[in-house]
């Protein structure tokens, strides 16, 4: 038999896997957001979740930039407190530093709605006690309450009268008793959470 046999024979060779692909990011919202006029708004509650990973030699790290500060390892949810539109830019590099970009924005809403009142009425006298002066109406009138808000819109309106359980406005208030003083408390809240509150006082004759 001249047949020969090849030092090499029985062994098997593998060729080594080249990655060469960067990570695939994503990037979420937790909490109020509305999407409005081609913007996205959100909160200071809101919470931006970015996310990543990698097929080939596995997730290194993550890196995101708030508009032109300096980046910030990303270790965990974190929102942003400053009204305005704002620019995210994150990166990720996987094992071998292969890298990925993505960039995204949002608004920021921080404005709570602006209250406002007015009484069909106006009070024909003060009333002092325990030195607070109160505006005195005759009875029969009626307290109208509106809200604005210049970026989201008012969601709601709720009042609280006296010492009664709060429940929306939907429609002016009358009816107060006479010879007696009234505090009305008012809670405006936008279409992302925000909320104003104010507190009327009066007395009713």
């Amino acid at each position: 038999d001249n047949r020969g046999v090849s030092d090499t024979e029985g062994q098997q060779f593998s060729m080594p896997e080249v990655d060469i692909t960067g990570p695939d990011i994503r990037y979420s919202y937790t909490g109020p957001r509305l999407n409005l006029r081609d913007t996205l708004w959100v909160s200071p509650k809101t919470k931006v979740n970015i996310s990543a990973n990698d097929k080939g030699s596995g997730l290194d790290r993550i890196e995101y930039r708030v508009n032109d500060n300096p980046p910030i390892g990303y270790t965990e949810s974190f929102s942003i407190s400053n009204p305005g539109f704002h620019r995210i830019t994150s990166t990720a590099w996987d094992n071998v530093e292969n890298l990925n970009i993505i960039n995204f924005g949002f608004g920021v809403d921080t404005q709570a709605p602006e209250i406002f009142h007015q009484f069909s009425v106006k009070p024909h006298r003060t009333h002092v006690e325990e030195e607070v002066m109160l505006p005195v109406y005759s009875s029969g009138t009626t307290l109208f309450i509106g809200a604005t808000d210049d970026v989201v819109g008012v969601e709601r309106i709720m009042v609280t009268i006296n010492d009664a359980k709060e429940r929306p406005y939907t429609q002016p208030l009358n009816g107060f008793r006479v010879n007696q003083n009234h505090t009305i408390t008012i809670k405006a809240i936008d279409r992302l959470g925000n909320e104003n509150e104010m507190t009327i006082k009066f007395r009713v004759e």
